[in-house]
């Protein structure tokens, strides 16, 4: 019953960001209409209300675009903490994602409504702090971007790697390209990995022939990968 609510919870926010993207395509129309006002304006002269009429439109496509900034911030502040929630394995460490509309910093809570310091998280959060950030611009997009990884679990360690396994590779988007060495993606994540996989590659250097050679197939797999599913 919760994932029928969810479902339908999940359908009234497609329903949002599609009105919202429409309205900003409305503003974006109206910010051509208006300069080309402005152009026909500076070969006007003495039309005084037609000056009036432009500043009107200005302010209130300013108000209209402060309005829609602080709308798309706040979905973008719950998008990242989702994000991050889901791959990190300090539950309830992060409480809370604040984004300052003007300067787009991002700021980070404790349960204590303490700030986080980004410069202050290991090499390892950094990175999931970034993975985070991208797979919430991804989502908000509201297109099907594809998204390449280099070497995604290095900095890792055993926990945080199984998250991101479980939960953001077979997420992240409809195309994952996943660059990764013998020691990220091992037997046991490959293994995890194999039902939502389309093709695997291995890419050898040649010591002798001084170039690297490519295998249709990853060091784990039993066979030659077939079409993409």
């Amino acid at each position: 019953k919760q994932n029928q609510i969810l479902g339908g919870q999940e359908r009234d926010v497609q329903a949002l960001e599609r009105e919202l993207f429409g309205f900003e395509r409305e503003l974006s129309q109206a910010r051509e209409k208006l300069k080309k006002l402005d152009k026909r304006q500076t070969h006007t002269q003495g039309v005084s209300d037609n000056f009036e009429r432009i500043s009107n439109i200005r302010e209130i496509l300013a108000q209209f675009e402060r309005e829609l900034t602080i709308a798309k911030v706040a979905q973008l502040e719950d998008e990242i903490f989702e994000c991050y929630s889901r791959i990190y394995r300090k539950t309830g460490f992060i409480n809370r994602v604040k984004i300052d509309p003007k300067s787009f910093d991002v700021i980070m809570f404790d349960k204590n409504q303490k700030i986080i310091p980004v410069d202050k998280l290991s090499a390892g959060e950094k990175q999931i702090y970034a993975i985070s950030v991208l797979w919430a611009l991804s989502k908000m997009s509201g297109k099907s971007l594809p998204m390449i990884i280099d070497t995604p679990l290095g900095r890792l360690d055993s926990h945080h790697r199984a998250n991101l396994v479980q939960n953001f590779f077979p997420e992240a988007s409809h195309q994952v390209i996943i660059l990764s060495t013998d020691t990220e993606i091992d037997q046991q994540h490959f293994v995890e990995l194999e039902k939502h996989i389309s093709h695997t590659y291995t890419i050898n250097f040649n010591l002798e022939k001084g170039h690297s050679l490519l295998e249709n197939q990853y060091l784990f797999d039993t066979e030659v990968q077939g079409s993409a599913q």
